[in-house]
């Protein structure tokens, strides 16, 4: 929330939470983003989709992100800025 961007959402807390959640934990997890008040929903149990197929991944920068290229940047793995 404080960044302003969406691949700082994805990349430093929901990818490595719910990997945390299943490596170490046992436990699957999904982390269901809110772009629209910056809010996280946990869905324990909840097996999360590889990047490519989750939905959170087709949003693009926020407009207050400070990037130069707000708007049209990917936020998920293995995807080009």
């Amino acid at each position: 929330e404080e960044a302003g961007c969406a691949a700082v959402c994805m990349n430093s807390c929901k990818f490595p939470t719910q990997e945390f959640f299943i490596e170490d934990m046992g436990l699957p997890v999904t982390l269901e983003p809110d772009y629209e008040d910056f809010s996280c929903q946990f869905v324990f149990g909840k097996t999360p989709p590889e990047p490519e197929d989750d939905e959170a991944c087709n949003t693009a920068c926020f407009s207050i992100c400070p990037s130069s290229r707000a708007g049209k940047r990917k936020v998920c793995p293995g995807e080009t800025f």
